[in-house]
């Protein structure tokens, strides 16, 4: 029995280390060995910065930006001299609601609704060149209001008309621009409601005129003292607001 077992032990032991030889790797090492003694490296993330605005977008965002600081400094001297000037320059509901009493309805109304609409247009452009991305950064930028924002676009989903009509501006044109929204819908609804808004500031401000009269007069007897202190609370807010922004930055960075 010995003879006749020796060929066929011999063929097992050589299909044996044939097995065994194909299952090492290149080191000598079983495959998979060096998985299950030594973990994984993984692979690092690579952080892809967001595309940058094209030329246009940021001017007109710079636009948008300096007109409505440069309206919010000189707002003591445009509401007495110039006030639709004040409404052009920034169409915020407190310079409607204070020059409504000393200007036409029609024409206030028709300034703050192509001025906002402008900024609408704006934001838009900026939701559809960053995408889903646009609320991220808006998010990494002021996390106490990304929060706001990344749940506001949960609700904004399911009555974007709606949304865009009660509360026209940058924010929900933005979102129009990132959940898909057609351009002419978002432009049109958003007019609708941005002119409802300034009549309905505009009333106010009519019915409160005997007081934004009062304060209208305080501004023309002390107009240089009051734009000193405007230029210097404007100019101060931005430069805590920055200070913040960097600080954030850096301890993002750090992390």
């Amino acid at each position: 029995m010995t003879p006749n077992c020796a060929p066929t032990c011999h063929s097992l032991r050589r299909a044996i280390l044939e097995t065994v030889s194909l299952d090492l790797d290149a080191t000598g090492r079983p495959n998979g060995a060096s998985s299950a003694i030594e973990p994984a490296t993984p692979t690092p993330r690579v952080s892809v910065p967001p595309p940058p605005l094209g030329r246009w977008l940021s001017v007109s965002l710079a636009v948008l930006f300096g007109t409505s600081l440069l309206g919010s400094t000189l707002v003591a001297k445009l509401s007495v001299d110039h006030p639709l000037l004040l409404i052009a320059l920034s169409p915020l509901p407190r310079h409607i609601i204070l020059v409504a009493g000393k200007t036409p309805m029609l024409a206030l109304v028709t300034i703050a609704t192509i001025r906002s609409l402008l900024s609408c247009i704006v934001a838009y452009e900026i939701g559809r060149h960053y995408g889903p991305r646009a609320v991220h950064l808006f998010e990494k930028r002021s996390p106490r209001m990304g929060g706001f924002v990344r749940g506001f676009e949960r609700i904004f989903l399911r009555a974007a008309p709606l949304f865009l009509m009660l509360s026209p501006g940058p924010l929900t044109s933005m979102l129009a621009a990132v959940s898909g929204n057609r351009r002419a819908t978002t432009w049109t609804i958003s007019a609708v409601g941005l002119a409802i808004w300034a009549s309905v500031n505009y009333k106010i401000g009519d019915w409160l005129r005997p007081y934004t009269g009062a304060v209208l007069a305080f501004f023309e007897q002390h107009l240089l003292p009051i734009t000193i202190a405007c230029i210097v609370l404007v100019l101060g807010y931005q430069w805590v607001a920055r200070q913040r922004r960097l600080r954030k930055e850096r301890e993002a960075h750090l992390q």
